[in-house]
């Protein structure tokens, strides 16, 4: 048998060293301006939870505690409209205006109403659509359902939903296959970009881990078309987390952590997810080790040994069935009122054994890299927002702009 090992790259451990053991800083607050203070509460002078505060003029905005308190800091002197929703409530429009280093305090009172909105869906579509005229099945995988079913390859993941299931060739391979269509006509995307390397072969998988993804949505049906040709059978899109930010709450560092043991073949996994912000800068970390060692299959006599053509060629250890997988990502970002910037790396590392149908066994390496820069900028004071655009269309004396976005993909 051959013997696999490998070490975690130095990049993530150096990474995550780095940024537990500096202490988080917070961003420079602004010595020019006030504070807004307050409290909701509804008719019955009960305060109100999660009531959405809005500064439009400044794009900031913040939610209310639990006692129905609320503070935004920093704010530059001036006169604002301070907008106040809730769902199931009249939305409230208050004017205040900032001093320096003075404290703005609000007292306001929300009004039950009952509200009728039209249907809003949520799909894995890369374009807006009407629900009632365009045939979109998605199944989304996240939270608390997705790290019960999330297992070494991306098929094993999602081989629970309807219509989904996975071609194995061994414990940590697994392509999925949507409706009978696998290979070149199920489309597999890391946050939306295509992963074209994974469709030639049952060996070659999806290079991504599912724990260091935030959500799994995989689409059904004819809007499948929007991710090209070839996407006929369905469409699978990793959506890895976004870079926390703490513009408008206290600065926090928080963590997941995973363990996995697998009797059949010894497989370990161990895994850790740490992020954190201050202000408007934020990070966050994943790594995770996955090892496992031969399989096992009942110890029964084999065709050989019975000429018996229903009996199994192989039986007991299976030989050459090893593999070692090492994978994590890193990434900081830094947000302000307008603007943010997000940069994030992300390893796939799968070493492993393959046992041939001639008894024989077949090693291989691979391995996946990906730098992710991408950022936006969003509309200020003096610009409205008309449609999203890729560039500024000037209209009289107003510029009309949508959130402008940029990319790149090493």
């Amino acid at each position: 048998m051959k013997k696999l090992y490998t070490s975690v790259p130095s990049i993530f451990a150096i990474g995550l060293v780095i940024i537990l053991l500096n202490p988080v800083t917070g961003v420079t607050a602004n010595q020019n301006g006030g504070s807004i203070e307050g409290k909701i509460t509804n008719s019955k002078n009960e305060p109100l939870a999660g009531v959405n505060i809005a500064l439009p003029q400044l794009n900031r905005g913040t939610i209310s505690e639990n006692d129905g308190t609320f503070r935004i800091a920093d704010v530059p002197t001036g006169r604002y409209t301070i907008v106040f929703s809730f769902v199931g409530y009249s939305k409230v429009n208050r004017k205040v205006t900032v001093e320096r280093d003075e404290t703005a305090y609000l007292e306001v009172t929300l009004q039950e109403q009952t509200l009728e909105t039209e249907t809003i869906t949520v799909t894995g579509t890369p374009y807006a659509s009407d629900p009632l005229t365009t045939p979109t099945d998605v199944d989304v995988l996240a939270g608390k359902n997705k790290l019960s079913t999330q297992q070494t390859s991306l098929g094993d993941s999602i081989d629970q939903l309807a219509g989904v299931t996975t071609i194995q060739t061994g414990s940590q391979t697994g392509k999925p296959v949507i409706r009978g269509l696998s290979g070149s006509r199920v489309r597999v995307l890391d946050d939306g970009t295509p992963m074209e390397y994974q469709q030639y072969g049952v060996r070659h998988a999806p290079n991504v881990d599912p724990f260091t993804a935030e959500r799994i949505e995989v689409v059904r049906g004819a809007s499948n078309v929007q991710y090209g040709s070839d996407a006929i059978g369905g469409a699978v899109n990793i959506i890895s987390g976004s870079i926390p930010q703490a513009l408008d709450r206290d600065n926090f560092v928080r963590g997941q952590t995973l363990a996995e043991y697998s009797t059949n073949n010894s497989e370990l996994a161990a895994g850790v997810h740490l992020e954190g912000a201050s202000g408007g800068f934020g990070w966050s970390g994943s790594i995770i080790r996955r090892a496992g060692s031969n399989m096992h299959a009942p110890d029964v006599p084999t065709f050989r040994e019975t000429d018996d053509t229903e009996a199994p060629k192989f039986s007991g250890e299976l030989n050459n069935t090893d593999f070692d997988q090492v994978n994590g990502s890193i990434g900081i970002g830094y947000s302000i009122r307008n603007w943010d910037v997000n940069t994030e790396f992300t390893h796939w590392q799968n070493e492993h054994n393959f046992m041939l149908p001639n008894g024989k066994g077949l090693g291989q390496y691979l391995q996946n890299d990906v730098l992710n820069i991408e950022g936006s900028v969003k509309p200020g004071n003096n610009w409205v927002i008309d449609r999203p655009l890729p560039i500024p269309v000037i209209s009289g004396s107003r510029a009309r702009v949508g959130p402008m976005r940029f990319r790149v993909i090493i």
